[in-house]
Order: C-alpha cells, then structure tokens, then sequence
C-alpha cells in the first residue's frame, strides 16, 4: 500500500530544485544542504539534506489543514508538498491557524516564480554547465557519421516511454530550449561540433543507465523496450542526477540547484533531439 510520506524521486527532485538551497518559509531562507566533508566537491553523494517534506495538507485525519477529499497519491504529490527546515515545519504544523493552506500554497509559488528566474539572474549558468560536460565529452572529435533527427511528436514519445512524472518536467523546461539553442550557435563558431559531441555524450550516459537497469531486470523477461518503459522515470532521474554531479565536479562552487537546473534545460534538449530515451515507433 502507498504510503502519503513515499516520495518519487522526481517529486524530490523538483521539490529540490526550486527550493534553490533554502527554506520555503520567505521569513526563514535557513540553507538546507550541507556537506558531509567540505573538502570533497560538492555531490549528491557528499551532500545531507538538512530538511523536512512538509505536507501543505496533512495526510492524517487529525493533522494540520488536512482534507478529506484528497487522495493518497495526492497528499504525496508535488503540488502538497514544500520543503522546510526542521523549525518551520514544527511551527507550521504546530499552529496551523496562523499558517493556513493558502499561505503555504502562496510560499511555494513565490519560491517558484525565484527559481525560474535564476536563468535570467544568471546568463552564465547555461555557459557554466554546457562547458562541464563537454569538458568530459572529448568534443574535439568529429562524429564518424552525421546523425539525422526523424520527425516525431513529443507527447507520442512520452507516451511510447510510459513516463508520467518526468513527462511534466519535459513540458515544462522546454520553454528554455530557445536560450540554449542560441548558446549553441554561439559556441558553435568556435567548435562546429560541439553540439552534436555534447548530445551523443548525453545519449552515452543515457544508454549506460538504460543498459543498468535492463541488467538488473531478470526476472520479468520484458523486452528492453519494455523495460525502460516500467521504469521511464527513474531512468530519466537517473540520467539527471548523473550529469549534474559531473557538472558538479568541474564546477563544485556552483550551487546544488542551479547545477539541477541547467542541467535539466540540456537533458530536455537532448530528450527533444532524441537522445534520451526511446523514439516512438
């Protein structure tokens, strides 16, 4: 039975993202990652979050601002939950009548509305994060052969792939496509083959985290079509979560969320040139 405190990895993911680092109390701003050793670079293997999933509506029936019509996949869906450091959430949850739902719900929008524009705070972060990957990418080589791009719809290839949470973030970063397009064709200019040594890096680590999970699946004898869809979003997770601590490790002053951002704007790219995974049929 699903639990209201299971979380997906893509919800978390999210919830991480446009945290940006901090509190979504405005009046708190506390930092909610930290280091387990800070002479390491900064990693998702090296990194604690030092916060709590707090549920806008709770899922007990006695809880704080709690609602019976809500479902359980709902109560431990993104649009219930925020992150909060451990004192906000106590007094949150603690006094409900002052931290009423629409408060909460108003907290989360502002937070967005900031993370989204951390682009455009940022005009470097693009340049930041495509220069961390084609640093690994020996892009100094031509392909052996071009590659050329079959028409295809979006929506036909999330639903090809069974994705469901991740299909959300592919609709909503897209609009940044226009940004990074134009970022290529500036670097292009130094390096014509840039672009095209980035996304066939991209779809390496695609097809390495693919081929993990096809190996680890046994016992259910799907195809590898099969396969990857069953498990679509936490392959495309995956795919993210490798690329931003590769970004990380070139760039470890670069903070958590705005590595998980840019990289995100590529890999959605990439997922539009059909490099991350699979085309329809």
């Amino acid at each position: 039975m699903v639990d209201a405190h299971s979380y997906t990895p893509t919800t978390l993911a999210r919830l991480h993202m446009i945290s940006l680092g901090l509190c979504m109390n405005p009046e708190c701003r506390e930092h909610l990652l930290s280091q387990h050793d800070g002479r390491q670079p900064f990693s998702a293997a090296t990194a604690a979050l030092v916060a709590d999933v707090a549920h806008i509506h709770s899922p007990r029936p006695d809880g704080p601002r709690h609602a019976l019509d809500m479902t359980v996949d709902e109560l431990r869906d993104y649009p219930n939950l925020l992150l909060l450091c451990q004192r906000c959430h106590r007094k949150v949850d603690g006094s409900p009548h002052l931290y009423p739902a629409d408060a909460l719900y108003m907290w989360k929008a502002v937070r967005e509305r900031e993370a989204q524009g951390v682009l455009t705070h940022n005009p470097l972060l693009l340049t930041t994060v495509v220069d961390a990957i084609t640093r690994e990418a020996a892009f100094d080589q031509p392909p052996n052969s071009p590659e050329s791009l079959l028409p295809y719809d979006v929506t036909d290839k999330i639903d090809h792939n069974q994705m469901v949470e991740s299909a959300y973030l592919v609709h909503e970063y897209a609009v940044f496509q226009a940004p990074l397009l134009a970022l290529y064709a500036e670097l292009e200019q130094q390096n014509p083959v840039l672009k095209t040594s980035l996304l066939r890096f991209v779809a390496q680590e695609y097809q390495m985290v693919k081929n993990r999970f096809i190996a680890a699946d046994t016992a259910s004898h799907l195809t590898a079509g099969e396969i990857v869809a069953a498990h679509s979003d936490e392959i495309f997770t995956t795919v993210l979560a490798t690329l931003v601590d590769l970004v990380l490790r070139g760039t470890p002053r670069l903070p958590w969320e705005q590595a998980y951002f840019g990289v995100l704007i590529v890999t959605v790219d990439a997922f539009m040139a059909c490099k991350v995974m699979e085309p329809p049929r």
